[in-house]
Order: C-alpha cells, then structure tokens, then sequence
C-alpha cells in the first residue's frame, strides 16, 4: 500500500488535478500512506526489540549454562580430593599392623 501510495498514484495526472474530490482523496491517501508507514515502522521497532531481548535470554541461557558446569566441574573436583584425601589416610593406617606383643609394625618394609 505504501508504495502504490507514494510511487504509483503520484504518477498519474489527475493525481494533481484541482478537482476537489481528487484534493480530497489526494489528501485522504497521504493520510493513510503516512499511518501506514508509521505502523510499519512500528511494527519494526518492536520486532527489533523482540530480537534483541531473545539475543539477551539466550545470552543468559548460556552464561548461566557456564556457570553450572562450572560449579559441577568444582564440586567434582572436591569429591575426588576427598577420595584421595581418604585413599591416602586409609593406606597410611593400613601400612601398620599391630602384633601380637602390641608392637606396630610397617607391613610394607
């Protein structure tokens, strides 16, 4: 509508006509060329809006994607430091045997 608003209705002659129903057209078709456009240049404000607030929440999405693996891979981490920590107390306190006179003794030397 737009464009047959503002290209192809300016090219015929009685466009300009002095006519007073034509003014008056003319003036009716301006109106509504300029609402059209306005609406569309709304419309692309607020689907450029949307873009942007998808591209955010997926940003969002991703960090926070981040930062759980993150706290995985931490949490991991400490568990096996605990498992080593308790593997090594255990082999330390299994090195050592008591006999039967009470004495301990190293069973690996």
């Amino acid at each position: 509508f737009a464009l047959f608003s503002t290209v192809s209705l300016p090219g015929h002659d009685y466009y300009t006509s002095p006519n007073p129903d034509l003014i008056k057209l003319r003036l009716k078709n301006q109106k509504d060329a300029q609402w059209v456009t306005t609406g569309v240049e709304r419309i692309v404000q607020v689907m450029d809006n949307e873009e942007i607030q998808k591209q955010n929440a997926e940003l969002e999405r991703i960090r926070k994607q981040r930062e759980e693996q993150e706290r995985e891979k931490m949490e991991w981490e400490e568990k096996m430091k605990q498992r080593l920590t308790a593997v090594e107390s255990s082999s330390g306190s299994e090195r050592l045997n008591v006999n039967s006179d009470g004495e301990e003794k190293d069973l690996l030397s």
